[in-house]
C-alpha cells in the first residue's frame, strides 16, 4: 500500500519535468488535488510522492520573457528559472515551488508516454520525507499557537488542508501507510550544502 494510491494513478498524470527517459518528476491532478512523484533529486528527502494539495488556484507555469509585463516580475523567481524557462508553481498569490526544468504536458492520446511515466507510481510508494516533515512542523506550530496566525493558516491551505483536524488526520494516515507510530518521529533532515 502506497501513499494515496487512489490519487496516484495513470489517469491523473498531467505531465513531467526533466527527461522522460531519465527519472523525470511526474505531475498529477484530478481537479481537486494535485501532487507529484520525484524520482531523482540530490536531496534524498525530496524523493517520492508529494503530500496531496488542493488544486484551487494552483497553476504550473513555464517562465518566458513575455511574462515580465508585471504579472511575474514581482514573483521571487530564481535567475536559473528565468534562464532555463523552468516551471514554477503558483497558488494563492505565492510561488510554492521552483522546478529544475520546464514542464511538459502530456498530449491527449499519448498513451505510450503516459504508460512509461506510470512506472514511477509503482517505483515510488512512499511520501517524500521533507513533505511529511513540513506537515509535522505546521501541526506542531498550530498546536502551540492555537491556529491564530494568518501566515500559519496560509501554510495550512498551501499544504492541502483547511482545518487542524484534517491536517492531523493526514498525519495519522501517513503514519499508518509508512508503518510509523503516532505521533510520528521528527525526521532529521540534513540540509544540502552548496
Amino acid at each position: 500500500m502506497g501513499y494515496r494510491d487512489e490519487f496516484y494513478i495513470s489517469q491523473n498524470i498531467i505531465g513531467y519535468t526533466g527527461s522522460p527517459q531519465n527519472n523525470p518528476t511526474v505531475y498529477f491532478d484530478d481537479n481537486v488535488h494535485y501532487g507529484s512523484i520525484t524520482q531523482f533529486h540530490d536531496d534524498v528527502d525530496a524523493i517520492g510522492r508529494s503530500i496531496l494539495k488542493l488544486s484551487a488556484e494552483h497553476t504550473l507555469l513555464n517562465y518566458s520573457a513575455d511574462m515580465e509585463d508585471g504579472t511575474t516580475s514581482e514573483l521571487p523567481l530564481l535567475e536559473r528559472t528565468r534562464q532555463l524557462g523552468a516551471m514554477f508553481e503558483h497558488q494563492f498569490g505565492v510561488v510554492t515551488h521552483l522546478s529544475r526544468n520546464p514542464f511538459v504536458p502530456i498530449k491527449e492520446g499519448n498513451s505510450s508516454l503516459r504508460a512509461f511515466l506510470s512506472i514511477a507510481i509503482e517505483r515510488f510508494q512512499n511520501v517524500k520525507r521533507n513533505s511529511f516533515q513540513t506537515l509535522i512542523e505546521i501541526h506542531d506550530e498550530m498546536k502551540d499557537s492555537h491556529c491564530s496566525s494568518g501566515k500559519l493558516r496560509l501554510r495550512l491551505n498551501l499544504h492541502g488542508h483547511t482545518t487542524f483536524y484534517s491536517l492531523e488526520q493526514e498525519i495519522r494516515y501517513i503514519c499508518q501507510v509508512e508503518g510509523l507510530t503516532y505521533p510520528p518521529p521528527r525526521y532529521v533532515i540534513t540540509p544540502i550544502e552548496f
